[in-house]
């Protein structure tokens, strides 16, 4: 029997309306996107990672640093958008195989999460999001992030940037190919009250499964969050120093 190949799917768009070019911005020196890359590839369970974009500049640099990536029409208005397409371009695609979204803006993403997506997926259901507790009360009223309410059978309510509930939504999907081809079959318009991709799944009646990870949720949305970033991965570095001394 032929094995499930579960591809890692990374879109990388340059127009950001907060944070133009964003994924070739770097983190003490080393572009966002393949810091994302490079956590994806410590993933036990993804058989390949592939970087998605509609920009020249970033396919280049994946190619100039040795990341699989692929060229994409760049008139579509979300991520999954982009690798729906990818992925219906691609051959050899099996029903059985998992797709995960891993959004290019998340330098810090958890591999463990992702194997957690893929060792959770139901075929049935076809679309998963990874979310956490928002440990951080303070942005439960930054519109950067997003927040979502969940039911008694773990699966999503509602989306919203608006403070609706303490559990954050985080940039982490996985999705059925049946799925992503469904996706771009429907004629509809992406929401843009509050640009959520997620919710255009709720809107057409679709289950969406929660799973629940650990993850720290620090994505880059501004050119802030990169100080943010590089905080976090000093104090990591110091962490690791201490441990290192105190076994010695």
């Amino acid at each position: 029997m032929m094995q499930r190949k579960v591809i890692g799917l990374i879109p990388a768009r340059w127009e950001s309306s907060r944070f133009p070019g964003k994924p070739l911005a770097e983190i003490d020196g080393i572009a966002m996107i393949q810091r994302v890359y490079e956590q994806c590839l410590m993933s036990k369970k993804l058989y390949s990672v592939i970087v998605v974009t509609d920009n020249v500049a970033i396919h280049q640099y994946c190619r100039d640093n040795f990341m699989e990536v692929v060229m994409v029409d760049d008139d579509v208005e979300t991520g999954t958008d982009r690798i729906a397409i990818a992925v219906n371009n691609m051959h050899n695609v099996r029903y059985s195989d998992i797709f995960i979204n891993i959004q290019g803006d998340q330098p810090l993403i958890n591999p463990e999460a992702i194997d957690k997506m893929i060792d959770t997926f139901d075929f049935e259901i076809g679309v998963s999001v990874a979310y956490r507790d928002m440990l951080d009360y303070s942005r439960l009223n930054d519109r950067n992030v997003t927040k979502v309410a969940i039911n008694d059978n773990g699966h999503a309510m509602f989306f919203s940037r608006h403070p609706i509930s303490k559990l954050q939504s985080l940039g982490l999907f996985a999705f059925s190919v049946s799925t992503l081809r469904n996706f771009l079959k429907q004629d509809d318009s992406p929401d843009t009250t509050e640009d959520i991709e997620m919710r255009r799944f709720l809107e057409r009646g679709q289950i969406v499964k929660m799973v629940r990870v650990d993850d720290t949720g620090l994505a880059v949305d501004v050119p802030e969050d990169i100080k943010k970033v590089e905080d976090f991965l000093e104090f990591k570095k110091e962490i690791k120093e201490k441990m290192l001394d105190y076994q010695e």
